[in-house]
């Protein structure tokens, strides 16, 4: 089946950029490969991926999937072919415009740590043999109790141990 404006095309002899001519193919045989069009229009089967991909997020047409028989290596096998028709709300050609990327999620602000008061350790003179019981560990408690220079010191002291500089 072969549409007037197509007929009138061909009798001109114009030249239509590939997309139109694949938009124009999927109108009058819905369903159809990119292979099928490829070789139909005489184009390079990677140039037909491309263009039903871009016509494909700009909504000008539709894809669905079929399981079909096909050359695998050395067997056969399934395999899913994308079908390509028209979009049924484009009664002729135009090419429309892509949607807008969505912009980037912006970063998560930065929560400050929550102010923990140290635990206060009572400086207690211990008998020989006598044991006290240290308050549980914790980071934040740490970070609390040392200086900016201890903090300094220590992370230059962890820098050499994870990130040795090679002589």
């Amino acid at each position: 089946m072969t549409t007037d404006m197509k007929t009138a095309i061909q009798k001109a002899g114009i030249t239509l950029p590939v997309n139109r001519r694949i938009w124009m193919w999927l109108k009058d045989h819905p369903k159809s490969t990119g292979a099928q069009i490829a070789a139909v229009l005489k184009v390079p089967d990677n140039n037909v991926a491309t263009l039903c991909k871009d016509m494909l997020d700009r909504g000008m047409v539709l894809r669905e999937f079929e399981q079909r028989r096909g050359k695998v290596g050395m067997g056969w096998a399934l395999r899913d072919v994308a079908l390509y028709t028209v979009n049924p709300k484009m009664e002729q050609y135009e090419l429309w415009s892509k949607p807008a990327k969505p912009l980037p999620l912006p970063k998560a602000p930065q929560k400050d740590m929550p102010k923990v008061a140290p635990t206060p350790v009572p400086a207690v003179m211990l008998e020989p043999g006598e044991f006290r019981v240290a308050p549980p560990w914790s980071a934040e408690n740490f970070v609390q109790t040392i200086t900016l220079r201890q903090a300094r010191d220590l992370h230059n002291y962890l820098n050499e141990i994870f990130n040795p500089k090679e002589k």
